[in-house]
């Protein structure tokens, strides 16, 4: 328990100025199993049965306070159909394009109940107070992607 509060409590200590906001988590993609799948196959006594293989969940509806310096926590119903709270800092090159740090529950990732991740950023401005936001986590080469989620942002002072 302490060394999640340590983590916590490291990931909110930045300096970046923005303004604070509220995330609004809409839909992803995946580049794998994006979709159900219904299979046809014969069963061990000779019968056809068939089946749907569910896909990973599209709808990943949340929401999550980002401070003024890039620091955000969060809440979303994950691509496995459960609840993940995330907590994180966003790195921003420019207005347009940066890298967000953090960790999400929910995925049950080698065995722990916290996954570290990294993603990509892609704001796009729509008006000064509201920006469509896209989130791009990579494969662990960097040869693909595996999720894209986009989000509107609503910035306030």
């Amino acid at each position: 328990m302490i060394s999640k509060l340590s983590v916590a409590s490291l990931l909110f200590c930045s300096t970046m100025a923005c303004a604070d906001s509220v995330i609004f988590h809409l839909r992803s993609h995946h580049s794998e199993r994006n979709h159900d799948e219904h299979v046809t196959r014969m069963n061990k006594h000779g019968d056809m049965e068939s089946m749907t293989r569910r896909g990973m969940n599209n709808n990943n509806l949340g929401i999550a306070y980002q401070t003024d310096s890039g620091y955000s926590i969060g809440v979303y119903h994950n691509s496995l159909r459960r609840t993940s709270f995330y907590a994180g800092k966003a790195f921003m090159a420019n207005e347009y394009l940066g890298v967000y740090v953090g960790a999400a529950t929910g995925y049950n990732w080698k065995g722990s109940p916290v996954m570290p991740f990294v993603a990509g950023l892609v704001n796009i401005p729509v008006t000064d107070e509201f920006s469509v936001l896209f989130s791009i986590i990579p494969k662990k080469k960097f040869d693909g992607y595996v999720v894209i989620n986009s989000s509107l942002v609503w910035k306030f002072d």
